[in-house]
């Protein structure tokens, strides 16, 4: 590493520098009120595996924020030679869940604001705001107001962001999939729905309307990155020229030709050429390396098949965000209770008592047996193979469930998996 920051550098000197794009601050806020549980997985999907493995280079720095009652600074990045640091943010993102009551619109955006306006000016920014646009603040907050007022602090806010001269982008995500995660004011949230539009139109800045079924909206914001990192290096170097006109009185084209025509300089460039694509080709293999071993780390968590294997079992209607609750390890010829009370995979959104069934693993399958079969009127005996199958549940009371176990795949896996297909089609 010390012989390629060596090579660069002789490089620079020796060239007039031809600039490859600036390095830039990413600083992405998302909306984790309820309202957006039904697009966190695309977000999360999104915004990890594709914009920050894809888009982000060497150097740059990652700002993740979330909001809803109030504003926090979830996780800073700077994209280094370690992956571990990667690593470390997305295991801390990936833990998000939108489960908050209230959305403080204006509180995040003016933080927004107020964060960017902390972060050193003279690099480049890609400001990317996530949310429905629902502004339902919680009784306490100092944003609880009229519309107008509202109106008028998005605008200021805008034309701040517009002086600025960042690119900002604001990707919408609909409002009508969930109502019932919504304000518990239907008419407050329906009258608030303009205040995007405000900030879009006073920033200058662009609304993205998601579609979970059409992702090319979200690419343009790929395609707009290689321009922020040129664009602004091409100022600095126009800046540059228009320095060493003013100060420097000699005839370049000159100066250039004679040195061009130096036998001396002519070796000294091919020298550096090829010692650059040795060490570029060195370096490059050490990062696969070690971002490999960074994925073989993560990827050992789950477990040989043939010894024990991680599944989920998820109940229809009932909420699935209880951390580890219903995920267990299971060893070959091992068994686990179903049921309510203190079995190991609960149902508890019905009353059910404890050890209704069991689920079997013999090493290759997983078999539903149930215990106590009253409570299971439409299985005649032992359901095998049954992973990604329906499992109907009878109550006491005739409330009727619909039980799934599936192959559980952790978060960070499926990122380890869009690493590894990346890693692939560079290599």
């Amino acid at each position: 590493m010390k012989l390629f920051t060596i090579i660069v550098f002789i490089f620079i000197i020796v060239f007039v520098p031809l600039s490859f794009g600036e390095n830039i601050d990413l600083i992405v806020m998302v909306d984790i009120s309820a309202s957006m549980e039904p697009y966190f997985d695309d977000v999360v999907s999104y915004f990890l595996n594709d914009l920050l493995a894809n888009n982000i280079n060497s150097g740059d720095d990652f700002y993740f924020l979330i909001f809803s009652s109030n504003t926090e600074r979830y996780g800073d990045l700077n994209i280094n030679d370690d992956p571990a640091s990667v690593e470390l943010v997305i295991n801390k993102i990936k833990l998000t869940q939108p489960i908050a009551l209230h959305t403080d619109l204006v509180n995040a955006v003016q933080s927004l604001y107020n964060f960017s306006s902390s972060l050193p000016q003279e690099r480049p920014k890609l400001i990317l705001l996530l949310t429905d646009g629902i502004h339902d603040p919680p009784p306490e907050s100092k944003y609880n107001i009229e519309s107008s007022e509202v109106e008028q602090i998005m605008g200021l806010i805008g034309r701040n962001m517009r002086k600025d001269n960042w690119v900002f982008k604001i990707i919408k995500f609909p409002m009508d999939i969930n109502e019932s995660a919504l304000s518990n004011n239907s008419e407050s949230a329906d009258n608030k729905t303009n205040y995007l539009d405000i900030l879009a139109e006073e920033s200058e800045s662009k609304i993205i309307e998601y579609n979970s079924s059409d992702n090319d909206s979200l690419t343009l914001i790929e395609s707009e990155i290689p321009d922020l990192r040129n664009n602004n290096s091409e100022e600095d170097e126009n800046i540059n020229n228009l320095e060493s006109e003013n100060d420097i009185n000699v005839d370049i084209t000159t100066m250039i030709i004679n040195l061009a025509l130096n036998p001396v300089f002519i070796l000294v460039i091919v020298i550096l050429i090829v010692l650059i694509i040795v060490v570029i080709i060195i370096y490059n293999k050490k990062t696969k390396s070690t971002v490999s071993k960074v994925i073989k780390k993560t990827s050992a968590k789950k477990k040989r098949k043939g010894k024990s294997q991680q599944i989920e079992m998820r109940v229809q209607t009932q909420n699935p965000k209880i951390g580890f609750r219903n995920i267990h390890q299971i060893g070959k010829d091992h068994y686990k209770k179903v049921g309510g009370g203190k079995s190991a995979f609960l149902i508890y959104f019905i009353k059910f008592p404890s050890n209704i069934a069991e689920i079997h693993w013999d090493g290759k399958n997983f078999t539903f047996i149930p215990v106590k079969t009253i409570f299971f009127p439409e299985l005649n005996g032992k359901l095998k193979k049954c992973l990604n199958k329906d499992i109907h549940a009878l109550s006491k009371k005739g409330h009727r469930i619909i039980i799934n176990f599936y192959e559980y795949i952790s978060p960070l896996e499926k990122i380890n998996s869009i690493f590894r297909k990346v890693l692939s089609s560079y290599y």
